[in-house]
């Protein structure tokens, strides 16, 4: 695949979670290294390409954070004309920092089986590299995962083919009958693309799942990376214009409206727990340690 391609393809990408975006483009970053000529035509083009990723995927704080320390090395290493190997080696040593964030998250998760010889029953939603990691990590301890589509852009489905793989038994539903599935399970765990101190945002749907988890009495964690946080803007970054061909193929019809949107802000109290690589939280004792700056 040439440069171009993947970049034209990580910019329709509407599957991937954010900490998998911004992984893909942190290599991609290092490979274009690894290619061109060095020079500072070069680098401003990597440079403008991380910009449009950020704007492209505004709603997902990591790869805006992320991306953002990329450019800061590049745009260094513009103004004092440093080789690419040494930028190359900076990079390496970012996604090495951003591995190291989410084996902590991961760790951290322990807390979610506390009976040794007990397996329990997941649901999830939408398609989180988090949530993918911690479920490879923990799938001896999980007996099955219940979870939907994630309309209109369907990645639920590839969710649900990677934990199969894995060897762990997938209920695969419509949207519409999750939330009355949450009864059969222990735990529904989400991602998250931005949190902020009272609310966060994820794919649309979250928040009617959570809803029906606390009625139920289902207990919730939501698990995100620090660079997830944004303490301000959170509104202002949702998109509510995606492409409506994506819900309704083809045609117009007269006297139909077409509202197609991937992300939600959801207030925090809805979840039980949220996890990260600062620890373990709930609702309230997040909003003290993001208001008190204590990350």
């Amino acid at each position: 695949m040439s440069r171009s391609d993947f970049e034209r393809k990580i910019l329709r990408d509407n599957k991937s979670g954010s900490s998998e975006i911004l992984n893909s483009v942190l290599n991609y970053n290092l490979s274009y290294l690894k290619e061109i000529i060095p020079n500072s035509n070069a680098l401003s083009h990597l440079f403008t390409f991380n910009r449009e990723v950020i704007l492209k995927f505004s709603a997902m704080a990591i790869v805006g954070n992320g991306l953002n320390k990329a450019n800061k090395i590049i745009s260094e290493s513009i103004d004092d004309n440093k080789s690419t190997k040494i930028i190359s080696t900076k990079l390496g040593r970012l996604i090495k920092e951003f591995a190291k964030i989410d084996r902590k998250i991961i760790t951290n998760c322990s807390i979610l089986f506390p009976n040794t010889f007990d397996k329990i029953a997941l649901a999830t939603y939408s398609n989180s590299g988090l949530v993918k990691k911690m479920v490879k990590s923990y799938r001896k301890k999980i007996s099955k995962i219940y979870m939907s589509e994630a309309r209109p852009a369907n990645e639920g489905k590839e969710m649900a083919q990677y934990f199969a793989e894995i060897g762990i038994e997938v209920v695969f539903t419509v949207d519409a009958l999750l939330p009355g599935l949450l009864s059969k399970a222990d735990l529904l765990l989400l991602g998250a693309d931005s949190v902020d101190q009272d609310t966060f945002i994820n794919k649309i749907g979250t928040g009617v799942l959570l809803e029906s988890a606390g009625r139920l009495g289902v207990k919730s964690a939501i698990l995100f990376e620090s660079l997830k946080i944004k303490k301000s803007g959170l509104y202002a970054s949702l998109k509510n214009d995606y492409n409506s061909r994506e819900i309704w193929p083809t045609g117009r019809p007269e006297n139909v409206t077409f509202i197609n949107q991937y992300f939600e802000v959801i207030n925090n109290s809805l979840a039980d727990r949220f996890i990260s690589d600062l620890g373990v939280d709930t609702s309230q004792s997040l909003k003290k340690r993001i208001i008190n700056d204590k990350y």
